[in-house]
């Protein structure tokens, strides 16, 4: 498989420090290269190579495609960010490097809405770039009301340019409870919270087809390789247990402990002889 590259060279007095730091927090992928002034750190997205010289350091990184490309361009850029609150005079070379819509950024509409129990609202979406991997969470970006959405964009320096002022978006972590690729569908489940200001719970409640949201992603991870499983947690982590547990191999138990307000608040969940749902 050919794999992707991009490069940049910094030149600052306090580069050696702070990609010290990179390193000592990203010990556990480093691979051992037998030359002091050259690293390569081999991560879940794809690899890092920094070499020093007196000028300052040249960084590439290398992915299997544009998404895990990005990715790796994102986690080096927001390490010099943090540790130099600049990014001025980092841009990347090589693949990828057009500046727009970031590649893993889609728009979503709306194609149902249904009421699962009093208090967790499930939307499907139409997903017009579809995928496939990732792992389990998006963020869902949510428009002002009423204005046109303005959506995210690539700086050269490999982060993400978020809009700001009236055109702030609204940003909230979920779990895809299911999607069929082939369909270019992807469902939703949203807790409602009666009387508080969440954004995306209001937008759930009262969606309507065709509504155009947001969505960057996937990643976080997904279902644990393990042989037996205990899940915990409450009417919030019901979409995420649900997924783990139709997900679940038939070699593999799970057992599931839920609290929610109330029986009305139980839900359809995977069954089958290796799995247990305890509702508190």
């Amino acid at each position: 498989m050919k794999l992707l590259n991009a490069q940049t060279r910094i030149q600052n007095d306090d580069i050696r420090v702070v990609m010290d730091r990179l390193r000592a927090e990203h010990s556990d992928y480093e691979i051992d290269t037998g030359d002091a002034g050259r690293w390569e750190f081999r991560m879940h997205y794809g690899s890092l190579n920094a070499s020093f010289d007196d000028h300052g350091v040249l960084v590439r990184v290398a992915a299997q495609d544009e998404t895990c490309l990005s990715y790796m361009k994102m986690i080096f850029a927001g390490h010099i960010a943090a540790h130099l609150s600049t990014t001025e005079g980092l841009r990347w070379h090589g693949d990828g490097t057009d500046a727009g819509t970031p590649v893993f950024f889609r728009e979503i509409s709306v194609l149902s809405s249904t009421r699962l129990s009093p208090h967790m609202q499930r939307l499907r979406f139409s997903v017009r770039d579809r995928f496939a991997h990732g792992g389990f969470h998006v963020r869902l970006l949510l428009p002002p009301a009423g204005r046109q959405a303005v959506w995210p964009t690539m700086g050269a320096d490999g982060l993400i340019v978020w809009p700001s002022g009236e055109d702030a978006l609204t940003i909230r972590v979920y779990t895809i409870r299911a999607l069929d690729v082939a369909e270019g569908w992807l469902d939703i489940d949203f807790v409602l919270h009666p009387g508080t200001e969440t954004p995306a719970a209001s937008f759930a409640q009262n969606a309507r087809v065709g509504d155009i949201i947001g969505m960057i992603g996937p990643g976080g991870g997904g279902l644990a390789e393990a042989s037996n499983l205990l899940l915990l947690g409450d009417d919030t982590a019901l979409p995420a247990i649900g997924r783990m547990l139709e997900d679940l191999a038939p070699s593999a138990r799970a057992e599931a402990f839920i609290e929610v307000d109330g029986p009305q608040e139980r839900v359809t969940l995977a069954a089958g002889e290796n799995i247990a749902v305890r509702w508190l």
